[in-house]
């Protein structure tokens, strides 16, 4: 068995392999309990050491909250520098090729491919998501949306299929191509998950966007996104500018800042 698709001890067949598996699933929280028991006795019977190991422990955290306010600060401030940046000047401004990119002489070549994987989102969630990315300011037409819904039965799989028709329907002529994939639940040796749908509705996106509209893959960014992402003005800009003069635009990945917001009001304040 491969151990990329193992997820539990249970499942090794060799009973030696298995106990190894279990004692390291097992480590982390082992050690978790291991402090507070030795926390207790170490008050009682060693105390001194206690207090030392408790006082180095406070600094510890100490600092590293320090570190963290410093970086986050830093980040905020990147934020927001990029966020009054005109990245589409900068895009049009930018010397092309890029000598790890020969092919490409313009941006406009560009083409954005974004995968949104749905579990059971409902329709006003994603179709704020595909409203986001056709309000991006990016050329509409240089954007490729691919809407990957589970595919299960019964009722609830009929109420993703509207939820999907409704969806494509209202956008797909605002994009270069709008598909919706269904990733079945029963491929063998698959692990069911967001990354098996994502890996899915990526190989649908290639034979039938990709591939079949002859785009060079080196022309191509491709943005997996969560079910409730909505991406903000110059997002695309951004990204292509980065990937544009990134020294290995083929080895590189990139991550946003994730602001998690959307629903900041309609929360509990306690949660």
């Amino acid at each position: 068995m491969s151990y990329l698709r193992l997820a539990h001890a249970f499942e090794l067949k060799n009973k030696k392999e298995r106990r190894v598996y279990r004692l390291l699933e097992i480590f982390p929280g082992f050690l978790t309990w291991l402090t507070f028991i030795l926390m207790f006795f170490g008050a009682v019977f060693f105390p001194m050491a206690t207090s030392f190991f408790l006082i180095s422990f406070t600094i510890f955290w100490f600092l590293r909250t320090v570190y963290l306010m410093v970086h986050l600060r830093s980040g905020f401030l990147q934020m927001r520098k990029n966020q009054k940046t005109d990245w589409r000047a900068k895009l049009s401004n930018l010397k092309l090729p890029n000598p790890a990119l020969p092919q490409i002489k313009s941006w406009q070549e560009i083409i954005h491919l974004v995968i949104i994987p749905s579990y059971g989102e409902p329709y006003e969630v994603i179709k704020e998501v595909v409203g986001g990315i056709s309000n991006s300011g990016y050329p509409t037409e240089k954007i490729a949306v691919v809407l990957a819904m589970e595919q299960r039965d019964g009722e609830l799989q009929k109420q993703r299929e509207v939820i999907a028709e409704k969806i494509k329907s209202e956008y797909q002529d605002r994009f270069l191509q709008f598909l919706v994939s269904f990733h079945p639940g029963n491929i063998p040796g698959e692990i069911a998950g967001k990354g098996s749908n994502e890996h899915y509705a990526g190989k649908k996106a290639l034979a039938e966007i990709i591939d079949a509209k002859n785009i060079p893959y080196e022309n191509v960014i491709v943005s997996c996104f969560d079910a409730d992402t909505v991406v903000s003005a110059g997002y695309f800009d951004r990204l292509a500018f980065a990937y544009l003069t990134c020294e290995k635009p083929l080895r590189s990945s990139f991550q946003p800042v994730p602001l998690f917001l959307n629903n900041i009001w309609e929360s509990p304040s306690i949660s």
